[in-house]
């Protein structure tokens, strides 16, 4: 089996680790792990809609999302190997990855030793630092976590909300609908408009306040409000969502593969 094969297969492991995480998903939030009620401020009289019930995500979730970040990382360690050749290869030959560009020019010397300068310039080029390509960054700093110390870290994270409910709802109950000759009790179609709130409020938990509508405002029962199971370490990749976070890993290494192998 040749070096491109081996880089493959890794990769194919990687996507069905996210394809097993993405079933492992789907059962999770059929199980209806979050729920939303809402309350009046007592002082303001505003309508608040808050977490009641937010489930523990199963460890199974962030097993699996450990594995498939092993894999990612790994393909670029056997990418690295490929490049050097047999008789210069050492225990530190790796594809650098570092916290900034000063540590990345530091630190690749001893991990490309021996390798071509053509691929020196290529693995340059993808400026694999911090401040360069902060998802290879990623990457490399969540595979460490769950390789050298627990679990990565997932969670709830308040994802996005449809605001077309909210604002269907007051245009039916404000001014403008009398304007517009809507009778009461019309039935509107609600626009589709996602928004993604500023602070994603990761982890979720009970009590977490989603949104704040007008004082004496009824309960909407068509707000949607999307929750995702997410990244939660600080600094690194907290509240963004963990299966479109990972697939986009696996996008970003395949080209980066792909992207070499003239090299190879």
């Amino acid at each position: 089996m040749s070096g491109v094969d081996l880089i493959k297969l890794k990769l194919e492991r990687a996507d069905k680790h996210i394809h097993e995480l993405e079933s492992e998903l789907l059962a999770f939030k059929k199980a209806n792990p979050y729920k939303i009620g809402t309350k009046d401020d007592p002082q303001t009289r505003q309508l608040i809609y808050y977490i009641t019930k937010a489930d523990d995500v199963p460890a199974r979730v962030s097993l699996i999302a450990g594995d498939a970040l092993q894999n990612l990382r790994t393909a670029l360690d056997y990418l690295a190997w490929q490049l050097v050749p047999a008789s210069e290869r050492s225990a530190q030959t790796s594809f650098p990855i570092s916290d900034d560009a000063a540590k990345y020019e530091t630190e690749k010397v001893r991990k490309i030793k021996g390798m071509p300068q053509a691929a020196v310039d290529a693995i340059d080029a993808t400026k694999p630092y911090k401040g360069g390509n902060d998802a290879l960054w990623r990457l490399h700093r969540l595979n460490n976590i769950d390789k050298h110390r627990l679990l990565v870290t997932v969670g709830g994270s308040f994802s996005s909300f449809n605001v077309g409910a909210h604002v269907i709802g007051n245009l039916l109950k404000g001014g403008i609908a009398m304007h517009l000759g809507l009778k009461p009790g019309t039935v509107l179609p609600i626009p589709n408009l996602y928004l993604s709130p500023k602070d994603k409020m990761f982890p979720l938990k009970v009590g977490s306040e989603l949104f704040t509508d007008m004082p004496g405002a009824e309960v909407n029962y068509q707000m949607d409000f999307r929750i995702e199971v997410a990244f939660g370490e600080p600094g690194i990749c907290e509240g963004e969502p963990l299966l479109e976070t990972l697939k986009n890993m696996l996008d970003l290494v395949g080209n980066v593969v792909t992207s070499f192998a003239p090299l190879l």
